[in-house]
């Protein structure tokens, strides 16, 4: 009931005792303060659209999902791209079934994991599009003449919607990124990029560039490579357009852009080395990839910034490297054979921007604290006190030396506090 409707009907009552009038007042007084509410709400979703809107995401033009439900969406998955594919954003959301055969009996159960609150905005999603002739109302009635339940449909359905969001915020990110540093558009699609041919490219030889890539079987069409420029191909690849050989095919190209432009992100293009299994490639496949790192790593630390175009210092590449799926010891590997100004910068800087603390970074805390990086701390600050930076290894040579009780300080409380 709304407050104009509430009103109307208090209207027509007429009390004749003082209970009756005054639960009339109360009741009155109840139906303004529930008026003022409904205006402020009507002004907080006002705001609220408008706000969605202004991000320039496609959310609000699927059916079923509102300008709260987009919002939410935006603010909880925050960057799209840390999911590598729509699988885990659909384990994340919690519509991923859980496969629960036994013996010749094929069947799946409900993910009770994942999201909840985003599990919530689909679920709300999925029963809007079976209430309208949508494509949902559709594809629910396709499962339904197989053989489905009608639950086991709406899951099937809600997976279904949680692929259309993930491909959507894809899209979204992709058109974000379509202007380049002065806001020009892009033009270095796949097809007019240009350079010299370096060896490592051989190995990749035997699988050629395909003018036309298909797509995702329920998700995308084929489409021509041109139609992409090099940031919504690494997003796309192997994703939702795509195979393995085209992975292949492009990754040289990938890997040098890497090195000349800042075009690419360095955690999207190294990840696609894990989706892709990279280490069950051919031996020689393998080898090319690692001698391209490892020429990378060698070659980042040595001036500041760095002559990689798409990583700046030393903790960005940290984090590219461990989402190759090798981990980071090629990297750290790198760091202790290089010596000198800048590679001392680079180290100065990470340990002054690193979080001890991250339980998901152990093998580099361990190679942090060692005592060598300590004493390299204190001898480059020997060389270079009288430079710009030698604040920032002098912070970094405290930062480490405090370390270790640091710790020991952090077990006694916990042991305290149980």
């Amino acid at each position: 009931m709304s407050a104009a409707q509430a009103r109307k009907l208090l209207a027509s009552v007429r009390p004749r005792d003082l209970a009756g009038k005054t639960r009339k007042r109360v009741a009155t007084e109840l139906v303004a303060d529930l008026d003022k509410i409904y205006a402020r709400t009507k002004a907080a979703d006002k705001e609220l659209t408008e706000l969605v809107k202004a991000t320039g995401t496609g959310l609000l033009d699927l059916h079923g999902i509102g300008p709260s439900g987009a919002a939410r969406l935006l603010v909880e998955v925050g960057d799209i791209t840390r999911f590598p594919d729509r699988g885990h954003f659909a384990s994340w959301t919690g519509t991923a079934p859980i496969d629960a055969s036994s013996g010749d009996h094929i069947r799946h159960r409900l993910s009770r994991g994942g999201n909840r609150q985003i599990n919530r905005a689909l679920h709300v999603m999925a029963v809007v599009q079976l209430r309208n002739p949508t494509q949902g109302r559709v594809y629910f009635d396709r499962k339904k003449t197989t053989g489905k339940t009608s639950m086991e449909a709406m899951r099937c359905l809600k997976r279904r919607l949680s692929d259309l969001v993930y491909m959507t915020m894809l899209d979204d990110l992709v058109a974000a990124q379509k202007t380049g540093p002065a806001g020009q558009p892009g033009n270095d699609s796949v097809s007019s990029a240009t350079g010299s041919q370096p060896q490592h490219r051989l190995f990749f030889a035997p699988y050629p560039r395909r003018a036309v890539l298909d797509g995702c079987s329920h998700c995308r069409p084929s489409r021509p490579v041109d139609e992409h420029d090099l940031f919504s191909l690494t997003i796309r690849l192997g994703n939702t357009v795509g195979s393995r050989e085209d992975s292949k095919s492009l990754l040289p190209l990938l890997l040098e852009r890497l090195v000349a432009c800042n075009e690419l992100d360095p955690g999207i293009v190294l990840s696609n080395l894990s989706r892709e299994q990279w280490r069950t490639w051919l031996p020689v496949e393998q080898q090319a990839v690692e001698e391209y790192l490892d020429r990378l790593w060698r070659s980042l630390p040595t001036e500041l910034p760095s002559r990689i175009e798409a990583v700046l210092d030393a903790a960005e590449s940290l984090d590219a490297a461990a989402l190759t799926g090798d981990g980071i010891d090629r990297f750290l590997a790198a760091c202790n054979t290089l010596h000198g100004a800048a590679p001392d910068q680079h180290l100065a800087l990470l340990v002054n921007g690193y979080g001890f603390a991250d339980p998901h970074r152990k093998v580099t805390t361990a190679w942090l604290c060692r005592e060598a990086i300590r004493d390299r701390l204190l001898t480059a600050f020997g060389r270079d006190h009288d430079s710009a930076w030698a604040d920032d290894l002098a912070s970094a040579y405290d930062i480490l030396r405090w370390q270790p009780m640091a710790e020991q300080a952090s077990v006694l409380l916990l042991k305290f506090v149980a």
